[in-house]
This record gives C-alpha cells, structure tokens and sequence, in this order.
C-alpha cells in the first residue's frame, strides 16, 4: 500500500485512493494523523504538552492552612504564598486563601481548588507572578508560549496578563531581591527590577477575551468566572520566564481576585503554528498533600490523567 505525507490546516483531507494511506500534520491541533482507503482515521502521536506552570490547579499551599485567610508582607520583595506563587504589592498587606468547590461548585469553573487573595489595611496594586525554573525555561527559549487562567473578582476591574524573562545579564533561578520598584499609577505598568523585562505580546495574534495593550493584554474581569489568554515569543538569551498577574490600578481594601486552571504551554517542536491557533487547555491535577514539585506529572498527555493527577482538557474553538 503507497501513501503520502502532506501538512495542511483546516479540514482533513479526502479519503485517498484505493491501495493509499494519506499521513499528514494536522497544524491546527498539531497531531500526526493518517487515513486509509477505507477512510479509517489514526491519531499517530498524542497531543502531548508539558505545562510549565507548578501548582496550576492551585492545590498546594504549604506554608499555610490552606483553607484560612493568611497574611503575606511584600511591597518589593516576592512573598512566596501557595506554592510556586508570589505576590508582591503596593502598600501593606494580603490575604490568602484556597478555596475548596467540592462541596459547592462554581459556574465556569472545572478546577476544584482555586486561589484568592485579597487586599487589606490600605488600596494598593497587587503584582502576582510565578518565576518558571532555569531547567524547564531552557527548552521554549526562542519559542512561542500561550498563556491562560481563569480570572474573577470581587469587583469589576482591569487585570493585566502579562510575561517577563530574566534577561541574559541576570543569574538564572535568582529574580532581584527588589522585584518591583514602582508599581506606577492607574494604567501605568510597574517598574520590575533589576535584569527583569516584560515580553509584550506577540504581534499578529489575537488574545483570547483579552486586549493587547503595551507590554500585557488587559483582561475585563468580573464577578464570573471567565477564562482569558495570550501568546508570547519567549527571546532565546531568556534565563527565566516569569508569569504575571497585576492589577492596572489600585485594589481598595477587603477587594481582590482569585486564580485557577493556569497554564503556559509552548508552541508544538513540529510543524508550524502561524497564529499558534492551536495549544490545548491543560491543567495538572495533584493534591493538598503533594510534595512542591511533582515532576512526574510534569507531563500532560489524554492518555496518562487517570488517578487525578493529571489532565488535558482538550481543544476549543478559540484555542484559549
């Protein structure tokens, strides 16, 4: 039996001659696919991608009770909060907590856990980031990344999604003690710290329920859950990638956010994704007692989820 391999975007192609098998790319979900004369269809390679975020689903918070509101100090500096997660913010303080949905589930939301925090005792801005390591940056340097999270607030407001790097002048796995050294006015971006730079927004492709603007995409977040995202080309010198949250202005007291089903996931090593119109939705499942780090599950594949400890979600018309 003769084939042809052949890589396309859109619609699969026609079921080939008799005595034919058809192998092609599919680059709008990146799979190798094939199909006989008999117009049986193969998926060849599982869409398999490494989420590079640690505790995306919010699980763990080691250096708390999870389930009670804890304050973390941080005006400069990165106060490490659920594990992997900083906050740092303007004017003391922030609260904590993980929210458990077992037991009443929210609209929107496929997460069991999500993150909350909340600003106290004066309005300020809240920067929350999560610094990915050296190890894991090395293999998306010169890459595009997709970025998404499911965003609610208290009150409506204006969250900006963005990513930096620690630029090649930095020490890589060591961000500046000074991590913010001005968070700037209403709609002005903060001032990161040294060897920190924001990657803006890779031109030509559109952000999912969100607006480029400058160096972020500006997310319109409600009361309801809703999921937004972003694609950025991570600069090949990166020592770091750093994912970020920010407020575009100030928070007042006993508002906030809360986070959940987070993601950065890199564009496939095969094939070409032009608007990258393709990454899958994928969340790392784990649990309250998991160790920091669960580099086992550091790979998401549809066919390794079972026992809750890890998921792929699937694609989307409008491929977060």
């Amino acid at each position: 039996m003769a084939g042809q391999i052949i890589q396309g975007k859109g619609a699969d192609p026609a079921t080939p001659s008799a005595g034919f098998v058809t192998t092609w790319v599919d680059i709008t979900t990146g799979q190798v696919k094939s199909k006989t004369d008999a117009g049986v269809l193969s998926i060849l390679s599982p869409n398999d991608r490494s989420n590079l975020l640690m505790n995306s689903g919010l699980w763990i918070a080691q250096r708390q009770a999870p389930a009670t509101l804890t304050t973390y100090s941080a005006t400069a500096d990165r106060a490490i909060g659920p594990d992997g997660w900083a906050f740092t913010y303007e004017n003391a303080s922030v609260q904590y907590i993980r929210v458990d949905t077992s037991s009443a589930s929210e609209t929107g939301l496929q997460n069991r856990y999500y993150g909350s925090v909340t600003k106290i005792t004066a309005n300020g801005k809240i920067v929350l980031s999560q610094t990915v390591e050296g190890t894991d940056c090395q293999a998306v340097r010169g890459r595009s990344v997709r970025v998404q999270f499911k965003l609610k607030a208290t009150t409506a407001m204006t969250l900006r999604l963005g990513v930096a790097q620690l630029t090649s002048a930095g020490t890589v796995d060591s961000p500046p003690a000074t991590f913010v050294s001005a968070f700037g006015g209403a709609s002005v971006d903060p001032t990161f710290g040294t060897n920190v730079s924001l990657i803006a927004p890779k031109t030509g492709v559109t952000g999912y329920n969100c607006t480029a603007s400058g160096n972020a995409f500006n997310c319109s977040v409600t009361t309801t859950w809703q999921r937004f995202g972003g694609v950025f080309d991570i600069p090949a010198t990166a020592k770091n990638v750093i994912i970020l949250i920010w407020s575009d202005s100030q928070i007042t007291t006993a508002n906030g956010f809360s986070w959940a089903e987070c993601a950065c996931v890199a564009s496939p090593r095969h094939g070409i994704h032009p608007l990258l119109s393709a990454l899958p939705e994928v969340i790392r499942r784990g649990v309250g007692s998991s160790p920091e780090r669960r580099r086992d599950n550091r790979r998401v594949s549809r066919h390794r989820w079972q026992g809750g400890s890890c998921r792929q979600l699937g694609f989307h018309p409008d491929r977060i």
